[in-house]
């Protein structure tokens, strides 16, 4: 058994790998990379929100409550941000119009002043309905279940995986992810993954078949046909490629969990999600490519270049965040403290109804 303080640093080393995974694959690397990082690095994350995922005895308000807190708070703040920055700081114009729409509907890919967060929206769906599934099913093996079933009814309903009906904070996509983040809260609730993953068999056949199928995808479009479910084609090469790729992060950050960096990474990645594009990729296209004029024109280098430099420019703001502005990280708001208001706000305003 693995103690509390190991598991948390190859946790942190686990987001950090993740959270650079998602700013390489937002840079303009060769399409079959992209190709890859996209294939499991979101699954990744809402398989780790899954792990630490907890209701105790919380209530849906109290829970409700907690999330926005969490959630909401932090997507509305680094919008604000995101539009600031735009604004004020790079000089783009911007259509305010647009701006409060897409901030609104917070759909996937659409939210043009900042993409990646999305992401806090959709985490947000997946934990309310996770939530009621978990009150009303006692058993977490029946949850899994149903989150398989409808993940795999979404697919093939509306076509998230394909870039199909996209709904409002994508909830069409949040559904498919919903079993990732079931499978992170079974695996903990479980105690699968307290064991030492360097010397199991589990782990590192899994971890080696994602390297086989990354180098020899023929081979993974091949187990896939052998299976034999035509309908269900899709949906399995994403679902498997991404429980492969999932379980190799695992597997190799329990050899990286010394690095204190990535713990560091791991451990702010809101932030470096939050901020990598209307930050990061902004300053260095502003200063690198504009001032400087350093042009690469190499792919991956450019990617790793763009990667390299956001994380390090976005060191000192992850300091100044957790130093001077913790609200924007959902943290200083007491969750009791908003439940009072709240039923202060409702008592004045069924004493203005009744007047």
């Amino acid at each position: 058994m693995m103690s509390k303080n190991t598991r948390i640093k190859w946790l942190d080393a686990c987001k950090g790998m993740g959270i650079i995974l998602v700013i390489a694959g937002h840079t303009p690397l060769d399409p079959s990379i992209r190709g890859i990082i996209y294939g499991f690095h979101m699954p990744l994350f809402f398989f780790l929100s899954g792990y630490f995922f907890s209701v105790k005895k919380d209530g849906f308000l109290s829970f409700t409550i907690t999330k926005i807190r969490s959630l909401l708070i932090p997507y509305l703040l680094f919008s604000l941000v995101s539009l600031f920055l735009l604004i004020f700081i790079f000089n783009q114009p911007v259509d305010y119009v647009r701006a409060a729409k897409d901030m609104i509907l917070s759909s996937r890919n659409h939210i043009f002043f900042n993409q990646p967060l999305w992401f806090l929206t959709s985490l947000f769906v997946i934990e309310m309905i996770y939530f009621g599934l978990s009150k009303w099913i006692r058993n977490n093996y029946f949850i899994m279940i149903v989150t398989l079933v409808s993940s795999i009814l979404v697919v093939q309903m509306f076509g998230p995986l394909s870039s199909g009906v996209i709904f409002p904070w994508s909830i069409d996509q949040s559904l498919f992810y919903l079993v990732f983040f079931g499978i992170g809260h079974l695996l903990r609730t479980t105690g699968m993954l307290d064991k030492d993953l360097k010397k199991s068999p589990i782990s590192i056949s899994l971890s080696l078949a994602f390297v086989i199928f990354v180098f020899y995808p023929s081979v993974f479009v091949k187990v896939i046909g052998l299976i034999g479910i035509p309908p269900l084609a899709m949906y399995l090469h994403q679902f498997l490629f991404a429980l492969f790729g999932i379980s190799f992060v695992i597997f190799v950050s329990q050899f990286l969990s010394f690095i204190s960096l990535l713990n560091y990474l791991g451990r702010n990645s809101l932030i470096l999600m939050a901020l990598h594009i209307p930050l990061g990729f902004n300053l260095y296209h502003m200063w690198i490519r504009g001032k400087l004029g350093v042009t690469i024109e190499n792919l991956n280098t450019f990617g790793l270049a763009v990667t390299i430099f956001t994380v390090i420019i976005l060191l000192p703001i992850i300091y100044l965040i957790n130093r001077y502005f913790p609200i924007m990280l959902g943290r200083g708001l007491d969750s009791q403290t908003i439940m009072n208001k709240y039923l202060k706000i409702k008592k004045l305003t069924q004493k203005v109804i009744e007047r």
